[in-house]
């Protein structure tokens, strides 16, 4: 409650994104959350998506972020995402098109080095054997 304005609430702001859902939608967001074999984030969006559906439980931004102890802006965010690109980019998330750091080395190249790498263990284990029975000599 704002001490500066009389009768003002936290919930009575009117959300910029309005979600409306279709019962298939509803549907695919209830069994996401019903199964909870998916990412914790995935099961988070998917819960604050239906308090936030207008034809559902019509929650405040405010009282989601509160139930679900997160910021209004993260509510707001994710209403955002499924207004403009739908629901599952808004679930999923959007993958890397590249990866964060370039590969240093092609297929080939990590081929070659794996091989040498082998090549340089099996002759130095077959010229290191101790004195007793031929017993070879653990070295990696």
């Amino acid at each position: 409650m704002c001490p500066f304005l009389p009768n003002s609430s936290p919930y009575s702001a009117t959300p910029k994104y309005i979600v409306r859902s279709t019962d298939e939608e509803r549907s695919q967001l209830q069994e996401v959350i019903k199964k909870l074999k998916d990412s914790s984030q995935k099961v988070r969006r998917a819960q604050i998506l239906l308090k936030a559906d207008i034809e559902g439980a019509n929650w405040m931004d405010a009282q989601i972020a509160e139930a679900f102890d997160c910021r209004t802006k993260t509510v707001e965010n994710i209403c955002q995402r499924l207004v403009e690109r739908g629901l599952e980019e808004t679930l999923n998330g959007v993958g890397r098109s590249t990866p964060p750091t370039e590969k240093l080395l092609n297929g080939e190249q990590e081929a070659h080095i794996v091989a040498l790498r082998l090549a340089y263990i099996g002759t130095f284990q077959s010229t290191a054997t101790h004195g007793r029975k031929g017993q070879e000599i653990a070295l990696w």
